[in-house]
């Protein structure tokens, strides 16, 4: 299941860009990526062997395959012409105090390589998880029963996001707008 969004304008260009739930296949693609970016961001001076032992523990191919097996743990990824170009992470069931037990999603990481940096991308994979984390919470909350419907007010890209999502989860979605403009 896909999602093409017009993500940013640069240059007087749109920026094309999928998003999608990772599969197993992509372990070894998030995995390179996540090294990427956290060497780009935490080592631009060279590398300390602390920081390839990070990397080497949480972004081998191995480490993210046993990510994507976790049911409460899901990616979302960003394909710009079918290159991977950033993710989400996402874990449900997560605890806070604030919140309550088993109720929240937390997000783990949200990478983007840096040259699409101010191009959406990030943005998009942040509003994709802020639907995905709604949608799981009435779930966690009881709110929304299996098979249930999602009804929601939305002009914009919002109701696409929220599609996708209800669609992977198997559930019905239901969009109100405005007749005014």
């Amino acid at each position: 299941l896909r999602q093409t969004q017009c993500t940013a304008f640069k240059g007087g260009r749109a920026l094309q860009a999928d998003l999608r739930l990772a599969t197993p296949d992509d372990a070894a693609t998030i995995g390179v990526l996540a090294t990427q970016v956290f060497l780009d961001t935490y080592a631009p001076d060279g590398i300390r062997p602390v920081l390839a032992a990070e990397v080497l523990e949480h972004f081998s191919t191995a480490a993210v395959a046993e990510l994507l097996t976790r049911p409460a743990t899901v990616f979302i990824v960003a394909e710009v012409a079918g290159h991977m170009v950033g993710f989400v992470q996402l874990t449900r069931g997560a605890t806070h105090q604030a919140i309550g037990p088993g109720s929240a999603v937390e997000l783990d990481r949200l990478y983007v390589l840096p040259r699409f940096n101010g191009r959406g991308i990030g943005s998009r994979l942040l509003q994709q998880a802020c639907e995905w984390s709604m949608v799981q919470g009435a779930v966690g909350r009881g709110e929304l029963p299996a098979g249930g419907r999602v009804v929601e007010y939305t002009g914009g890209s919002t109701g696409s996001s929220l599609a996708m999502i209800c669609a992977v989860l198997g559930y019905q979605a239901h969009f109100v707008s405005s007749d005014a403009i």
